[in-house]
């Protein structure tokens, strides 16, 4: 396995004193079909941050590496998944609040070691519920968000847990991809630098089958980098990564290599706050992370005009902020408990500044050639990909063709309706190149 270390709220009421944004708003789409959740909340899609004119569609001759689509020679299978550090579900708290129990005196070894035994069943449940879904739909290609790079000792130093526990009590990054991927896939991570999350650093990860693809090379880059602050410094960024793996085709002379891209964007619960002041800068920190990886493409590792697939966590709708099932949520979440401005005045912000900054990064995606994996507009229940909002798992691809036939896979479908292993549905599509 290849491993590449790197770099890995509260909410607010609309403010009408903002600058207006130099955007026009996405169209409108469609509606209908049932839930795949249990839940119909929305929070997961709010936020993002670049200068104004970086989210601008840019001319022609300016978008670098265009890549027209071939005739392609093969077909392959994509999943994206954002797994919540295989902690979803578990009520204990974070292993954060365990080091300061303990630095506190309020808890003793045996209470860290029954804290870490109950941590590492819970984990290794999730991963077994998420190793079921990928053997029974058997992807080529796996983009894991929010994976989890588990203890290492100078995490559990840091802590000042390292002393209380015995060896069999925490685990390793090791010990999480045995149990998660079959012998079939190869491996390849960038952290975050977001140490600890819940209890480990967070990763952005791409596997492959090696029977079907060979690694040309990996790239694994801070999209975000750790301490990153809002323009003016009142609010921190999470840092942010990309990992990214040129592939090739195995057993085809004429075979077209690609790179695949895995990816955490901006936003989320912890984030969403920072969307109004990176409006008020004239910036929008979730399209700046697009054109870091556009950056890391252009970069000496990857071959020069080969298609492109980006997957994961956005963080962020697409035409669901305006229409569609998630609408109604979508306005709560963002109005809060606001009293100061009446409802008409905070719609029209919402409308008019919140949702054109959210959605800058899918035009920014367009401008630079690329073109959602889906065939079905994101107004629909039956694409809702988040326990906190609709669809905000993206797949965007460049120079190659998508057969529009994703599939959202329930998070419990392989426990039986039972337990969820994440907040997210994974989606599966088919790409030709």
């Amino acid at each position: 396995f290849e491993l590449a270390q790197g770099s890995g709220s509260s909410r607010q009421g609309l403010a009408p004193s903002l600058p207006p944004v130099r955007e026009g708003r996405d169209g409108m789409a469609q509606s209908g079909q049932a839930a795949p959740w249990g839940w119909s909340s929305w929070s997961d899609g709010c936020n993002a941050s670049c200068r104004v004119d970086n989210f601008e569609p840019v001319p022609d001759d300016e978008s670098e590496n265009e890549t027209k689509v071939r005739k392609h020679t093969m077909d392959f299978t994509l999943m994206t998944y954002n797994v919540e550090e295989y902690y979803h579900g578990f009520d204990r708290g974070m292993v954060a609040g365990v080091a300061i129990a303990l630095q506190e005196k309020k808890i003793g070894k045996t209470e860290v070691r029954d804290w870490f035994a109950r941590l590492r069943k819970h984990v290794f449940r999730n991963i077994d519920l998420i190793r079921k879904l990928i053997e029974k739909h058997n992807p080529d290609i796996i983009c894991l968000q929010e994976h989890s790079l588990g203890f290492t000792p100078e995490l559990l130093q840091k802590l000042g847990l390292l002393a209380h526990l015995e060896e069999e009590d925490s685990f390793s990054h090791g010990d999480i991809v045995a149990k998660l991927l079959p012998e079939e896939y190869s491996f390849f991570v960038m952290g975050t630098k977001e140490c600890p999350a819940k209890f480990s650093e967070l990763a952005n990860a791409v596997a492959w089958k090696k029977t079907k693809f060979a690694l040309t090379s990996q790239l694994g880059t801070l999209i975000t980098p750790k301490g990153k602050r809002t323009d003016g410094g009142e609010s921190l960024y999470t840092s942010r990564s990309a990992a990214l793996v040129q592939l090739t085709p195995i057993g085809d002379e004429d075979a077209v290599s690609f790179v695949v891209c895995s990816t955490h964007l901006m936003g989320g619960r912890f984030e969403d706050s920072n969307w109004a002041l990176d409006h008020a800068s004239g910036v929008n920190e979730r399209v700046s992370q697009i054109v870091a990886i556009k950056e890391a493409l252009n970069s000496a590792a990857f071959t020069v005009g080969v298609p492109v697939v980006i997957a994961g966590d956005f963080n962020t709708m697409k035409k669901g902020f305006l229409e569609g099932p998630f609408v109604h949520e979508a306005q709560n979440y963002v109005f809060g408990k606001t009293i100061l401005y009446a409802r008409a005045q905070l719609l029209q912000d919402y409308r008019d500044l919140y949702v054109p900054y959210q959605t800058a990064v899918h035009r920014k995606l367009e401008a630079l050639g690329y073109s959602v994996a889906y065939g079905t507009e994101d107004t629909v229940r039956a694409m809702q990909t988040s326990k906190h909002s609709g669809c905000v798992d993206w797949i965007y691809t460049k120079g190659m063709l998508s057969k529009k036939d994703e599939r959202i896979l329930m998070s419990n479908e392989t426990s039986g309706g039972s337990a969820w292993a994440s907040d997210h549905n994974a989606v599966l599509v088919t790409l030709s190149v």
